[in-house]
């Protein structure tokens, strides 16, 4: 039973979990599947340099939201089918597994997140799914879905090193932070 006036915690549920909510929810998944994935950078929800990158595959972007406001601040062009998605250990780069689609081949693309420009793109290896950061920073691992490999860059140089079989579709990769 509540006091007049107060609400009880069975009804602050009911509100939040509303039509508008559920309706959301398929969205707010994806975002937390983004700033959950294998992302070494470690920031403060109170850093003024404190964003959040998402993909989106079907438009070929990237858009950046700010989520102390809880709004999207800009839209990033990116080509292809833009999908995993891991930031840099120093934040300066994003990098993006984009996949071949029209004009675009398949690449990392790398964000630039001052100028929130793509600088720059990295060989990947075929229809490019996830990537992760190693923890130096040095190299991209990638899964590489229709050809059945994850593959390591070479961040400097741009270019695969390794193409490693790891079984049919991989769908995801992430880098321990201890090295083990």
């Amino acid at each position: 039973m509540s006091t007049p006036g107060r609400i009880s915690l069975r009804q602050s549920i009911r509100k939040a979990v509303s039509r508008r909510f559920l309706r959301s929810l398929p969205w707010l998944l994806a975002l937390a599947s983004v700033v959950a994935a294998t992302n070494p950078v470690r920031v403060s929800p109170t850093s003024p340099d404190y964003r959040v990158y998402a993909t989106n595959e079907r438009a070929g972007t990237v858009t950046v939201l700010e989520p102390r406001e809880a709004r999207a601040v800009a839209t990033i062009p990116i080509g292809g089918r833009p999908r995993g998605i891991a930031a840099s250990p120093d934040g300066r780069f994003v990098y993006v597994a984009v996949a071949a689609k029209g004009d675009a081949g398949n690449a990392i693309a790398c964000i630039d997140t001052a100028s929130g420009r793509v600088v720059r793109h990295l060989a990947s290896g075929t229809d490019p799914e996830q990537v992760a950061v190693a923890p130096d920073g040095g190299t991209l691992w990638v899964s590489n879905e229709d050809a059945a490999k994850a593959s390591a860059i070479d961040v400097r140089s741009g270019k695969v090193t390794a193409a490693i079989p790891v079984g049919e579709e991989p769908e995801g990769v992430a880098i321990s932070p201890d090295g083990r």
